[in-house]
């Protein structure tokens, strides 16, 4: 049998899992372990707080876990699930586990002994034990030590100093559980800085003594020194002080000293000192001189840690300067040019110095050249120059600057002491300089004398002949070195004419006419003539025509003249003039010309003969006679009303025949006959031109042809008038055919209301544009020429266009949102049409007849409607209203949205801005009826004043012009909840109870208080109390409630009001005390405590003193304490209600008491002190002191009575004291000794011989210490000699002469002398001489001196100082000596003396010796030109008794004078003569050599009778000035004219005329200008002196700044005042001519009818005339429109062609300009007695009536249209007659 069957495996959750381990591990983790499940793939471990409710859930494989960040002290209920693939088996039993307590916190240790310290920490809530361990770190394999304790600290034993241990404290659970440790570690340390530290530096030796104070504890320092760089060194010692060695230079050092035991050693460095080394020597030295300076700038890198610096200059002669400089910088200015300097530089500070810098050098600048000399010859091109070796030159430039061709220029290089220039051009008048050379350098130039070559010949001659004169003015460029100039001129039969002059031009008179002449030029130096100019021809004016005749011939008025012919003429000029001031002239190139003569006048006739360029002399004048008149002046007046012509005329003169007027005109004639001079010509026709004509019974046609006058009779009416309306403009067109005759038409229109309009035109149409509109007119046209008018024309009529409404209104009805448009009726309409347009461009209208409204509905919102109105005749319509703008009703607003800010209590509303609408209107109103309203034009607004609490409905009102539209928001606005108040609070032992007021709108409350330390309790409760817990010691917490909403706003509503809850004090902590003033003070000092009004320190000493101090300060200075005393001290906090407990007990010991007894002796061999004074055995060692003069200190420290200090420096003064030292405090100061060490050698001895005494001064530097000195010398034969001094000079006397001394000081004080200073050797000078003789030589410049020879003498020197204390020497070794360069005119002491290398012998006596005067200079010359004497003067030589002078000529002649005073007189001079004037003076024993020659001339005197007037030419005035001539030969005159424009010190003028010979001259001036006027005379001789001065000033210059303000009617005028200026004109410019509108005097003028005038002007006028017109005038802008500046488009100026005058009436007429509508007319009074009169013209004529009688009237007149104006016309003026 076979069975099948199929099997399938399946699972199910796994069993339950229980736990078997549950412990606590530390506070925060707990360890849990489980059983085993095999069918369990995970584990789900629950861990569930009883307290919190907190769960959480975790996920293990392995059957334990480890929970962490659990609460302390908190129970966790626990359980396991089990899991796989199935599903979760079911929950284990609940183990309850409980974490630790824990550890406590602010763990500390303070050492209370050298073996103790006290650990401390926080206590822990419910915890009684803890336990503490201390592990030793420093020895790991330390066993550690453990204790339990209940209280908060621990007192540990076994704490070593120098060591770090690990305090651990755990803390006990109720089962006695301990927590996790909570570790601190903690280092002890007892060695205390060093109290302070002080430094002694030696900058000799490079080192530094270092000094401390004593630390308790310590066996041994060690000092270190740590530079700028830093590099460190060290020094260690048991005692007090060290000396560290090796320091650098320019360093600063921080000295720092750290206390060492056995056991370990202070790092702490908290006293320190510091100190400067000396400075290193200078580097980086820089030279900087500029070529052109004797200043050399010495400059080095500045060297840190210095206070001054020493420079020092050698130059190459071995002369040294000294700078002394803070700065590293010194100018050395005293340097000598060519030498060579050395330089070199050490830093100072205080007494130390820096090692010498290394040496630069650098070298001045060449010397100048003396004694420069020049020489040239007229007959070379080679120039020489020499002068003397210039100290420092290597090679020398010489440079020559002409003045030819833009300062020409010449050189030349050397290196000796003279140079050759060469090419030298004629005519150069060289200035000269030398220059010396260096590598480097250039000397300042070195002025030699001026060197002149020979004069160049005259270029560019040219001649220049005056007509009138009959001379010939010869002109010729400058040549270069030209003084005088020769003019040679010769006509064609050999006759010679000359001319001399120094100026470029010379003119030669009285030549013959018509005369041809040939002329050169020579040039002279008055060395050297050059060679003769170019020759030119030239030819004199013509002579004058001669036989001259005229003729008259009557009807033509012709007069023709001839004459007879004259040489080299080229035309001929005559002029004729009658004796009524006629004037007319005719030009021929043959012998004869005619004219055009008046009638009936007597004529003179003269003829001028011209050349190419001269015209001759006016010839002898010749008399005749013109023909007689024919009629003339006709006039013609046409008479319109009966179209007849009146004629009047001049007779002929001295005609008695008839007389007859003839009209002709298209064929047509009409004549009058008379025998008198007028008739009336009639029967003449409409709109014809006639002619004119009279004649006599004797004209002829020549007449009649002369007298012509041309006339229009009047013009015709217009026929077939036209006019049609256009009712676009309301503009009526008229037309008419043309009529005969008229030249302008005028149109009338007269409307039914009276109202009329005109146009005028050329044409024949014209429009009428002013017409009334909604009237009926009639219109007519007449025709008028220049002088008539014609009737009217038959009339048409037309309508005008209908008026334009009136008082256009609107109102919109916002319920129908409806919009009605009001106006009133206009004339002449039938029906109206409103037109209604919204902002989009969309429009409607509406139609009324006679009611005056109609309306539009369906209007949209937010919409601007503009609305016109027309009306309507129905053939034209008016123009539209003026668009009037209506609004409609705004839209409503959208997207209202609010919001509410917390912390500023704002509500913020916003929303989009809706068409229509300018304003909105926010609402919000609270339940409880309080509203608060915002107006805004934005789309947002901010409301504030809300109360608090409270909800608020929302709405906004958009408002337009005349509608609005309201939007309501469905949210509410909920304000945050009130602040709470009434608050109270109540304390008791660390716990605080706070209770308020409920607060409107509040869920809960929040109260927090807050220490000023930042320390924080809270608690929260929806109910109006709570309690604060914990609260610390000595603290004031201010307390706050804040109440909170759930829906609102969180922690912003908090109270305002302050309660306050303080704490009991703290008990002080950290207490020390110390003696910080050395002087049995002690000062008590501690932390402070928190809540503590004040302090009380208590202090109990071991002998049974007590005392006691309060304070509100942590410390308190105690006084009063016994020295070697033990005091306990304690401190309590005092509070406002209870004290704090005591603090820690502290230990101090007083100082101990200052050593007795204290004496001081000086070592003086060993340069030390020894020190003693009395046992003290309270004292653990003894510090002496002793502090130099210098504030250097020395230390010993002993053990016992005694104390010596070595290795003292000389020459100082110590205050020694000594302290008693015990645990680190020092005794009092005790009483002060003095000692002193020997004092220091003297150094830089010197010595100085006196070779007249034979005595020697030694000096020295001050030694350090010493009070006196003892210098003494000794010779080698044996002789001594010595002196004492107190100071650093001494005079040894008495010497040997010729002996070799050795020389030594020694310095001494009160308790020791020092060593001798070093010794230095001098030898005394040799012995006197005698016997001197002194000479010298008229002819030489040298002196010659003798002596006597002494035995065995080396060198003898001579010496001449002169009293200017110029110094000469000459050296030799035999027995005279010559001294050479002697100084003329000098007195000089003469010694001799014998020279050793030290000094001199003593000189001989002086012997004086006078040698020969110098030559006299400073010559001068004054001519008297009346009498013909010259004085000659000079600078007096020093010892001259007479001088004896010499005038020589360039003739030959010589004059002679001589005179014992400093001035002579030569009498014979010649006007003209050139002198050369010398002299030299005389001692009576020699005499001079003669003066450097003056050349100076017998000059003419200068002009008199100077006059001079001013004269307008061309609106510039010119000076005008003449003379009365010089009574000297060849004179030419100069005018000089300097002055001052307008007042102007900066504003100078200088003038003068060029030579001419001549008696007048005339130059232009400036206006405002005031000059002074001179006139000197010259000749070959000189110039002479200027004339007497005149004075003078010019025409003012036009006045500035010219204003105006006022109107068109009334202006007033104002101006800056003119220079000079007496008056001032204003005149009006009309045209081309101008009238006087006001003269003043002031500064201001009123002007009327200031628009009528084209321009106004302004000048200044004085005694010497009128100033030029300003037309610049500034004003209000388009206040006045000026005429002459109006824009030129074309228009023409209309020309007057009839101006007159019939009785009070005046007629004008005037051509018509082409484009123009009007004419502005102005006609006024010639003497502006009278308003003027300007009107606006459309035709071509006016008639001004009833003007005034006998009254002359000027009229201009300009054309215009729409676009512009023409110019106005010149005035033309007539006269009116009597009145009728």
């Amino acid at each position: 049998m076979v069975a099948c069957f199929d099997t399938t495996e399946a699972s199910t959750v796994p069993d339950t899992a229980q736990i078997d381990t549950g412990q606590a591990l530390t506070s925060y983790s707990i360890f849990v372990k489980w059983t085993a499940v095999p069918s369990a793939q995970y584990y789900f471990l629950m861990v569930v707080s009883q307290a919190t409710g907190q769960t959480f859930n975790f996920t293990y494989t392995t059957t334990s876990a480890v929970v962490g960040n659990l609460q302390f002290a908190s129970n966790y209920d626990c359980y396991v699930y089990t899991a796989n693939q199935v599903g979760v088996g079911s929950a284990s039993k609940v183990r309850t586990i409980t974490t630790l307590v824990p550890p406590p916190v602010n763990i500390s240790a303070a050492q209370t002994g050298s073996t103790t310290a006290r650990v401390t920490w926080q206590p822990v809530k419910d915890v009684l034990l803890y336990r503490v361990t201390i592990q030793y770190l420093d020895d790991p394999t330390s066993i550690p030590f453990v204790k339990n304790v209940t209280d908060t600290k621990l007192d540990a034993q076994n704490i070593f100093p120098c060591s770090t241990y690990l305090i651990s404290v755990s803390s006990f659970n109720k089962f006695l559980v301990p927590s996790e440790p909570r570790n601190y570690t903690y280092t002890t340390n007892k060695l205390t800085p060093v109290a302070s530290v002080e430094l002694d530096y030696s900058c000799t030796t490079q080192s530094v003594m270092v000094y401390w104070s004593v630390v308790l504890g310590a066996d041994s320092y060690m000092a270190t020194a740590t530079s700028d760089n830093g590099t460190q060194l060290t020094c260690t010692d048991q005692s007090t002080s060290c000396q560290i060695t090796g320091l650098s230079c320019s360093q600063n050092y921080v000295v720092n000293v750290i206390p060492i035991s056995v056991t370990c050693k202070n790092p702490i460095n908290a006293t320190s000192a510091t100190f400067q080394t000396v400075p290193c020597a200078p580097k980086n030295l820089t030279l900087f001189r500029e070529c052109s300076s004797d200043v050399i700038i010495f400059s080095w890198e500045h060297m840190s840690n210095t206070d001054h610096y020493l420079a020092t200059s050698v130059d190459s002669k071995g002369e040294v300067q000294e700078c002394l400089t803070v700065d590293n910088t010194c100018y050395f200015t005293h340097t000598v040019c060519g030498r060579r300097y050395y330089f070199t530089v050490y830093a100072v500070t205080g007494e130390c110095s820096s090692q010498v810098s290394s040496s630069v050098d650098i070298s001045t600048a060449p010397c100048i050249p003396q004694n420069v000399q020049t020489f040239a010859t007229c007959n070379s091109d080679v120039v020489l120059c020499s002068w003397d070796i210039a100290e420092g030159a290597l090679h020398y430039t010489v440079e020559a600057f002409g003045t030819r061709e833009r300062n020409s220029y010449y050189n030349c290089s050397s290196q000796s002491n003279s140079c050759a220039i060469k090419d030298v051009q004629c005519g150069e008048y060289l200035t000269i300089y030398v220059t010396a050379f260096d590598n480097e350098c250039a000397s300042p130039w070195s002025l030699a004398p001026v060197a002149e070559t020979a004069p160049c010949p005259a270029q560019n001659v040219s001649m220049v002949k005056e007509c009138e004169a009959q001379s010939i003015t010869v002109t010729w460029d400058q040549p270069g070195g030209a003084i005088f100039f020769m003019v040679i001129a010769k006509d064609s039969s050999g006759v010679t004419y000359n001319c001399n002059t120094m100026d470029l031009t010379c003119k030669i008179k009285d030549l013959n006419c018509s005369t041809i002449y040939t002329a050169h030029v020579i040039v002279s130096n008055f060395q050297c003539n050059s060679s003769e100019s170019q020759a030119l021809t030239l030819g004199t004016a013509p002579c004058p025509p001669t036989n001259l005749s005229a003729s008259a011939e009557f009807g033509t008025d012709l007069g023709t003249l001839t004459w007879a012919p004259s040489a080299n003429t080229v035309s001929y000029t005559a002029t004729v003039t009658g004796t009524q001031g006629h004037v007319v002239s005719c030009s021929s190139n043959t012998t004869t010309c005619s004219v055009k003569l008046e009638c009936a006048y007597q004529y003179s006739a003269v003829v001028v003969a011209s050349s190419a360029t001269c015209n001759s002399s006016r010839g002898a004048n010749f008399t005749f006679n013109s023909a007689s008149c024919t009629p003339d002046n006709v006039v013609v007046d046409l008479n319109c009303s009966v179209n007849t012509f009146a004629v009047q005329w001049k007779g002929s003169a001295g005609s008695t025949g008839t007389y007859m007027a003839i009209a002709t005109g298209n064929g047509t004639y009409a004549t009058c006959n008379t025998t008198s001079s007028n008739c009336t010509i009639t029967n003449l026709k409409c709109g014809l031109t006639y002619s004119i004509y009279v004649t006599t019974t004797f004209g002829n046609i020549g007449a009649m042809e002369g007298s012509g006058y041309i006339v229009q009779s009047a013009p015709c009416p217009p026929q077939d008038l036209k006019a049609s309306l256009n009712c676009s403009n309301n503009v009526a067109s008229v037309s008419w055919s043309y009529s005969k005759g008229g030249q302008l038409y005028k149109v009338r229109a007269v409307a039914t209301d009276g109202h009329e309009d005109q146009c005028v035109s050329y044409a024949n149409q014209c429009a009428l544009t002013s017409l009334f509109c909604g009237l009926y007119y009639t219109i007519t046209v007449t025709a008028e020429d220049m002088n008539c008018t014609s009737k009217p024309s038959e009339s048409v009529t037309i309508k005008t266009v209908p008026c334009t409404p009136a008082q256009i209104s609107s109102m919109v009805d916002c319920q129908t949102n409806a919009l009605t448009v009001f106006w009133s009726n206009s004339s002449g309409a039938d029906s109206y049409i409103a037109t209604v347009q919204d902002s989009h461009g969309l429009a409607t209208t509406c139609q009324g007849t006679t009611t005056g409204s109609c309306s539009v509905t369906g209007l949209s919102c937010g919409q601007i409607y503009h609305i016109s109105v027309v009306s309507s005749d129905g053939h034209c319509n008016s123009t539209p209203t003026p668009v009037a703008d209506t609004p409609s009703a705004p839209c409503q607003t959208r997207n209202v949205g609010i919001a509410y800010d917390c912390n500023t209590q704002i509500a913020t509303v916003w929303w989009t801005p809706t068409a229509g609408a300018w304003l909105y209107s926010v609402t919000l109103k609270a339940a409880s009826g309080y509203t608060v309203i915002c107006e805004t034009s934005f789309s947002y607004c901010e409301i504030d004043y809300l109360l608090c609490g409270r909800n608020y409905s929302v709405s906004v009102q958009a408002w337009g012009w005349t509608c609005s539209a309201t939007t309501y928001l469905h949210q509410q606005l909920a304000t945050g909840p009130c602040s709470p108040g009434q608050i109270t609070a109540q304390y008791s032992p660390s716990i605080g109870q706070v209770t308020w007021g409920r607060a409107a709108g509040a869920d809960y409350y929040t109260v927090k208080g807050v220490t000023e330390q930042g320390l924080t309790v809270s608690c929260v409760t929806s109910n109006t109390s709570c309690a604060l817990y914990n609260l610390n010691c000595g603290q004031s917490y201010s307390i706050s409630v804040t109440a909170n909403s759930y829906a609102s706003c969180q922690d912003l509503s908090t109270s305002n009001q302050i309660v306050t809850i303080t704490t009991e004090p703290c008990p002080p902590n950290n207490v020390e005390a110390s003696f910080p003033y050395q002087n049995n003070t002690a000062t008590v000092s501690w932390e402070a405590s928190l809540g503590a009004v004040g302090y009380e320190v208590s202090l109990a000493g071991s002998d049974g003193h007590s005392l006691s101090c309060y304070t509100t300060e942590t410390f308190c200075n105690i006084e009063g304490l016994h020295c070697g005393t033990v005091y306990y001290i304690s401190v309590i906090a005092i509070g406002r209600t209870v004290n704090s407990t005591s603090s820690t007990t502290v230990l101090l010991s007083s100082a101990p008491c200052a050593p007795q007894n204290v004496t001081a002796v000086t070592k003086c061999a060993e340069g030390a002190i020894a020190v003693s004074w009395s046992l003290n055995l309270d004292v653990q060692y003894f510090n002496v002191v002793a502090v130099s003069n210098t504030g250097a200190r020395q230390y010993c420290n002993s053990s016992s009575t005694t104390c010596t200090i070595y290795n003292l420096p000389c020459g100082q003064k110590y205050n020694i004291t000594v302290l008693s030292v015990r645990d680190g405090y020092h005794s009092n100061l005790g009483a002060v000794v003095e000692a002193s060490t020997a004092p220091c050698v003297p150094r830089n001895t010197k010595g100085h011989l006196d070779c007249i005494s034979n005595s020697t001064w030694v000096t020295w530097d001050d030694s350090e210490g010493a009070l006196s000195y003892l210098v003494f010398a000794r010779a080698a034969t044996g002789h001594n000699s010595s002196c004492n001094a107190t100071s650093s000079l001494c005079q040894l006397p008495d010497l040997k002469c010729g002996t070799l001394y050795s020389f030594s000081v020694t310095a001494l004080n009160k308790d020791c002398y020092s060593n001798q200073s070093t010794p230095f050797e001098l030898q005394t000078g040799p012995c006197a001489l005698n016997s001197v003789s002194v000479m010298t030589d008229c002819n030489s410049n040298t002196i010659l001196v003798e002596w006597e020879q002494i035995m065995d003498t080396g060198i003898y020197v001579v010496t001449a100082e002169s009293h200017g204390q110029t110094v000469i020497t000459c050296n030799s070794s035999s027995t005279s000596c010559v001294l050479q360069d002697v100084g003329c005119d000098m007195e000089y002491s003469i010694i001799v003396a014998v020279s050793s290398n030290k000094c001199s012998s003593v000189r001989s006596s002086p012997q004086n010796i006078k040698t020969v005067p110098c030559q006299p200079s400073g010559l001068a010359m004054d001519s008297d030109c009346m009498t013909g004497s010259a004085i000659l003067s000079w600078n007096a030589s020093q010892d001259a008794v007479h001088y004896y002078g010499q005038a020589q000529s360039i003739n030959g002649n010589t004059l002679y004078c001589d005179s014992t005073v400093s001035s002579c007189t030569f009498k014979g001079l010649k006007c003209g003569d050139m002198f050369n004037f010398t002299v030299k003076s005389s001692n009576s024993v020699c005499n001079s050599s003669f003066s450097i020659p003056l050349q100076a001339g017998a000059v003419p005197c200068p002009p008199s009778a100077v006059r001079f007037r001013l004269q307008n030419i061309s609106q510039d005035y010119w000076v005008m000035t003449t003379w009365d001539s010089v009574n000297c030969s060849d004179v030419e005159y100069l005018m000089e004219i300097s002055g001052q424009i307008q007042n102007n010190p900066e504003a100078l003028i200088h003038f003068s005329s060029y030579w001419v010979p001549r008696r007048y001259f005339e130059v232009p001036l400036p206006c405002s200008t005031a000059f002074n006027l001179t006139v000197c005379a010259r000749n070959s001789a000189g110039v002479s002196k200027p004339s007497s001065t005149l004075t003078g000033f010019t025409a003012p210059c036009a006045p500035q700044n010219v204003q105006y303000s006022g109107n068109g009617l009334s202006a007033v005028l104002s101006w800056n005042p003119s220079v000079f200026a007496s008056s001032y004109t204003v005149y009006g410019v009309l045209g081309g001519g101008r009238v006087l509108l006001c003269n003043t005097t002031g500064f201001s003028c009123t002007v009327t009818y200031y628009t009528y005038y084209s321009a106004i002007e302004v000048t200044a006028s004085n005694a010497v005339g009128e100033s030029s017109p300003n037309q610049i005038i500034t004003g209000p802008v388009g206040t006045r429109r000026r005429r002459d500046l109006v824009e030129s488009t074309g228009l023409e100026i209309p020309v007057v062609q009839n101006l007159t005058a019939s009785g009070v009436a005046l007629y004008v007429k005037w051509t018509a300009v082409k484009n123009a509508t009007l004419y502005m007319v102005v006609i006024k009074d010639e003497q502006e007695a009278h308003p003027a009169i300007e009107i606006i013209v459309q035709g071509v004529f006016y008639i001004a009536n009833e003007l005034k009688s006998w009254t002359t009237y000027c009229v201009t007149l300009a054309a215009s249209n729409n676009n512009s104006q023409s110019d106005y016309s010149m005035p033309q003026c007539a006269t009116t007659g009597a009145s009728k």
